[in-house]
């Protein structure tokens, strides 16, 4: 995984100041991501540089880890979808009352924050010069999915007709 050609890179800096926050609160809400390198490295978990000024701490063993600066399009696709599904598992984990130990309903709404957080990077990075067709294909895209699957996923945000094919 890595770059595509002829896009410019991501700077997912709210994302990574999202990350900051939870893991300041809740430093257990990314055990999930421990085994899992990528992730671990995207989100800056993993790799472990010594101190440094301005780099996020680690609550859990108060040891400074580093982040990459820029990640290519595939990369934050890649995360966008493994993001998407944690918070979703949490959510559902929430309303189910079925949270792992140590994480709670805050915990969930800093998930939900960090997957936020990189769609803006994402948003942000398509507005720049060169991304834009891309952007717009993007968004035709989240568009679709809005409107044409989710409603078929979440019962509760079915419409009427969609409800009498249901039944």
């Amino acid at each position: 995984a890595g770059r595509s050609p002829n896009l410019t890179p991501i700077k997912p800096t709210m994302t990574y100041q999202a990350v900051r926050s939870a893991l300041a609160d809740y430093p257990d809400l990314f055990d999930e991501f421990k085994n899992s390198g990528q992730i671990s490295k995207l989100l800056g978990l993993s790799e472990d540089v010594g101190p440094q000024t301005g780099l996020i701490i680690n609550p859990k063993d108060n040891k400074p880890f580093k982040y990459p600066a820029e990640i290519g399009f595939d990369d934050a696709q890649f995360l966008r979808k493994r993001l998407g599904a944690w918070y979703d598992k949490l959510n559902g984990q929430l309303k189910s009352n079925t949270l792992p130990q140590g994480i709670d309903g805050e915990a969930v709404k800093h998930a939900a924050t960090i997957f936020g957080s990189l769609n803006k990077d994402l948003d942000a990075w398509g507005k720049q010069p060169g991304n834009k067709a891309l952007n717009e294909a993007w968004k035709d895209a989240r568009g679709y999915f809005k409107d044409n699957v989710l409603p078929f996923r979440d019962p509760s945000k079915l419409d009427s007709k969609s409800k009498l094919i249901q039944n």
